[in-house]
């Protein structure tokens, strides 16, 4: 509820609020940006899911370097992220590249948390590093159980808290005790290993892979009912 009510009232328009500012939007406004692909994730995903004419919801999308790769590959991909600078830079890369047609994307500048909004369904849902953003876990789960057809994939990539990093702030071992133990989030706490999976082992998916790489978790489901 603290970050509703805090984006509603300094995060828009009147304000004219954006996360990606400074040196984080100079970092994405590289052209190089566009390259830096993980390749094992795509290796991982194609071999579940063919990419032709599906319908794909890029969620927390950034400048859409995976957006473009998932159209290069034949998808149909919805691009969704917060950021107008974002925007900016993925409708200017992605329609210069794919300038002989723009049928196969569209960009939706909306939270994270407002994705019900959007009255489609898809047939893999992509969600890298951005999870933390979401208002609600449970609802944003919800969201996107709802939004993906039967037989879809789900890929899901976040860091997880490590209780033996020594170099967590205060703040953040305040964010992560309160959302540990109420489930309830101030800011953008770090989930607990195993939290997202949660949502969705409970639900009609069945997990087909799971990794920790890096500081991270790294899941990929279907959805079979």
């Amino acid at each position: 509820m603290i970050n509703q009510i805090y984006y509603k009232i300094f995060r828009n328009k009147l304000f004219a609020w954006d996360p990606a500012k400074g040196q984080t939007l100079e970092n994405y406004s590289n052209k190089d940006r566009f390259s830096k692909l993980d390749i094992k994730t795509l290796d991982l995903i194609e071999n579940h899911f063919d990419f032709t004419n599906k319908k794909v919801l890029d969620l927390g999308a950034g400048v859409g370097n995976y957006t473009l790769k998932f159209i290069e590959l034949g998808a149909n991909v919805d691009w969704v992220d917060v950021s107008k600078n974002f925007k900016k830079i993925a409708e200017e890369k992605i329609i210069s590249i794919e300038n002989k047609s723009t049928n196969n994307v569209n960009f939706y500048n909306i939270h994270l948390s407002n994705i019900s909004t959007i009255k489609k369904k898809y047939d893999l849902i992509f969600n890298r590093l951005s999870w933390r953003y979401s208002f609600s876990d449970k609802k944003f789960a919800k969201d996107i159980s709802t939004m993906l057809n039967t037989g879809g994939l789900l890929y899901i990539k976040e860091n997880v808290w490590d209780e033996d990093n020594k170099n967590y702030g205060r703040f953040s071992k305040f964010q992560n005790l309160v959302y540990r133990n109420l489930d309830y989030k101030i800011g953008h706490p770090i989930p607990l290993k195993n939290k997202i999976k949660s949502y969705f082992i409970l639900e009609n998916f069945e997990l087909l892979h799971e990794e920790f790489v890096d500081s991270g978790q790294e899941l990929l489901f279907r959805k079979i009912l």
